[in-house]
């Protein structure tokens, strides 16, 4: 039997003619999991909101239609889930809790964007709302 090791970690296995390879290699695992975990939060964060608001204000809704802070909070959950991008490659280089730091440090610069995009945007969710009298 032949082991072929890689920074200690067992990568393929031979006997014979028959040749196994492994997925045993959790170099840059640890970043690419936190990346995909902050990206899964912000999406499950936001969806806990919009679904909070949505039952607390269900007659209000029903009648004036869904608030533009819901559109609001969806675009600032897609740029937090976004900047896990940067973030894992940083993260790549320096480990995990730099890259923690990075993508929370991100977040209010998301925040701004998003909020100076809806004071420039024509869109639905910009005009002030119209509520009968």
């Amino acid at each position: 039997m032949t082991v072929t090791l890689r920074r200690d970690y067992v990568t393929a296995v031979r006997q014979g003619k028959v040749f196994q390879e492994t997925a045993d290699t959790p170099e840059g695992e640890p970043v690419f999991m936190c990346a995909l975990a902050l990206a899964v939060i912000s999406g499950g964060a936001y969806g806990l909101y919009a679904g909070v608001t949505a039952l607390d204000r269900a007659r209000r809704h029903v009648v004036w239609d869904l608030p533009a802070t819901l559109v609001t909070r969806g675009n600032e959950a897609a740029g937090a889930a976004l900047c896990a991008l940067p973030t894992a490659a940083v993260g790549l280089f320096t480990g995990v809790p730099v890259m923690l730091v990075l993508w929370l440090g991100l977040l209010p610069l998301v925040r701004w964007i998003v909020q100076r995009q809806q004071q420039r945007s024509t869109g639905r969710h910009a005009r002030p709302p119209v509520h009968p009298v």
